[in-house]
Parts: C-alpha cells; sequence; structure tokens
C-alpha cells in the first residue's frame, strides 16, 4: 500500500482554495481502502493521542480473509503538529473535491479528515491525479508513514475480524 501511495506521486503546485491549515483542537485522521477493504485507519488528538488501525492477512491469506489491529499511540503534541502540517495541503479541498486530470483504476482511495463533518473531510482517490493532488498526496504519504513509524513501536491493543 505505501509503495502504491508512493507511485501515484507526481511534482506539481498546490490550487487556490478554501482556507488551507489545521485549526486549533481539531483530531485529523485518515482511512485508506482498496476494494473496500481498509488498509488502515487513523486518527491523532492535539495531545498526541492516537489510534491506528490496520488489516493483517487472516488464515488464507487471501485478499478478503483479514483481521483489523489496532494500536495506541502517543506521538505527543510535537507529533500532532508535524502530522497536521503534513495533511494541510489536503485542508483547502475541505467539503470538496479533489481536482482530477487523468485517472488510474483500482487504486486506493478514502478520507483525510479534521473532524467528523463532511466540510472538514475531504475524499480521495490516488488514481485521480493532478498538478493539485502532488501535495495533498505526498503530505499523505509523508502522514501515514510517521503514524505507522509509531504504531510499529507499539503492542495491539484490540483485534476484530475483518473480511471474509
Amino acid at each position: 500500500m505505501i509503495l502504491m501511495l508512493g507511485a501515484a506521486l507526481l511534482g506539481c503546485a498546490p490550487a487556490p482554495g478554501p482556507a488551507a491549515g489545521t485549526g486549533p483542537g481539531e483530531t485529523v485522521g485518515l482511512t485508506i481502502k482498496s476494494w473496500g477493504k481498509p488498509l488502515f485507519a487513523w486518527t491523532l488528538t492535539p495531545q498526541g493521542e492516537g489510534v491506528f488501525t490496520y488489516a493483517d492477512e487472516g488464515a488464507t491469506k487471501d485478499f478478503r480473509d483479514y483481521v483489523l489491529k489496532t494500536k495506541r499511540i502517543s506521538a505527543g503534541r510535537a507529533g500532532y503538529a508535524q502530522v497536521a502540517k503534513l495533511l494541510s495541503p489536503g485542508r483547502r479541498y475541505a467539503g470538496e473535491k479533489l481536482p482530477c486530470e487523468r485517472r488510474i483504476t483500482d487504486m486506493p482511495y478514502g478520507v483525510i479528515s479534521w473532524g467528523a463533518e463532511p466540510a472538514m473531510q475531504v475524499k480521495y482517490d490516488l488514481g485521480c491525479q493532478s498538478a493539485a493532488t502532488t501535495p495533498v498526496y505526498d503530505g499523505m504519504k509523508r502522514a501515514q508513514d510517521l503514524m505507522k513509524g509509531w504504531a510499529d513501536k507499539e503492542p495491539v491493543a484490540e483485534t476484530r475480524p475483518g473480511g471474509q
């Protein structure tokens, strides 16, 4: 998944839109799915407390046979600030759609969030490319890498069945 996210990135400059940045006190989050299967989902509070859930292989190792594992992380306020800054290029599109000039089918998709309200979220599809999406996707990849790095150091707090 991380390789696919990186492969989807191309060079460009951001497009104008609503105000960018993360407001004070906003919990940030990211979901990444493929063919309906949740690959990753995480949130991080301004205090740096986070939840990181990922799909792990099930017994059959089939794409649809997986378990969801959740880890709790503590990145501190500095970690939150880092992640929020990385996600900020997408904020200008909250409540709207990302620009799309080219399409690659069957790429991961999901939501970047700065709260639960639809106006505080932007849906993305990594197959949807444009010059404006590069900073958004680059920030997402770097935020995902940070969150995964912190989660890798923590024990699994919860396991629950996924698809089959």
